[in-house]
């Protein structure tokens, strides 16, 4: 129904209108609605184990699979480019942050603390964080995007951004190497200043960068961005 309503609106095939104002801005290159004979590079196919008695090998799931996705689903996507997703999602590329939080924010929730469902996005809590995705799945396919949001800790001074991704240091400057004064007031996680230097060191490999900023409200918040 959703794509139908899109090529009312718009006046657009519902392939051509996603690719023109999803997978091009959020400059997913490697993501499609593919036929099932295309041949794309890096396109893969499912397999799975049926459910009988005695199965144990592998078979391609095909047969479940139509010609082409729909609205509903079958659409193809790197990892990288789910990354780039969610760059583009809370970056602005797709959608102001007044319609995001509108699209993203559970309307529907049978217990509030676990988060809900708003519109096409699952707005969910895992110790306390919040994250919002979407997932789904078929014999021998299956893909959860979850975004987590934002950290509403403590944060750092100002001051600090740009040292933390230097490898040994800590903000807590209680929390040793050797963990002696953490581990006798019963504090098992124990920071070894190494998490940001490696995560930096493996996006800029990849040809990216990782910017820490300080939001409103508290906590601190990681852009990620690759190649």
């Amino acid at each position: 129904m959703l794509g139908l309503v899109i090529e009312a609106v718009s006046g657009q095939d519902y392939y051509d209108y996603i690719r023109e104002h999803v997978y091009q801005p959020a400059g997913m290159e490697h993501s499609d609605h593919y036929t099932k004979g295309e041949s794309a590079s890096g396109k893969a196919n499912g397999y799975y184990v049926p459910r009988e008695p005695g199965a144990t090998e592998l078979e391609s799931n095909a047969r479940f699979r139509g010609n082409i996705g729909s609205p509903a689903g079958g659409g193809y996507a790197s990892a990288n480019d789910l990354l780039d997703f969610a760059n583009a999602l809370y970056d602005g590329t797709l959608i102001d942050a007044k319609h995001r939080e509108e699209m993203t924010t559970a309307k529907v929730s049978e217990r509030p603390e676990k988060g809900g469902y708003a519109y096409l996005y699952g707005d969910g809590r895992i110790n306390g964080k919040r994250y919002v995705g979407h997932n789904g799945g078929a014999p021998g396919i299956n893909a959860q995007l979850s975004i987590f949001v934002r950290d509403y800790g403590s944060g750092v001074d100002e001051s600090e951004l740009e040292n933390i991704f230097e490898r040994l240091y800590r903000v807590d400057t209680s929390r040793t190497n050797s963990g002696v004064k953490a581990e006798a007031e019963g504090d098992r996680h124990i920071s070894s200043g190494l998490g940001l230097a490696i995560t930096r060191e493996l996006a800029h490999l990849l040809g990216g960068k990782v910017i820490a900023s300080l939001p409103e409200g508290g906590g601190m918040q990681f852009e990620i961005t690759l190649g």
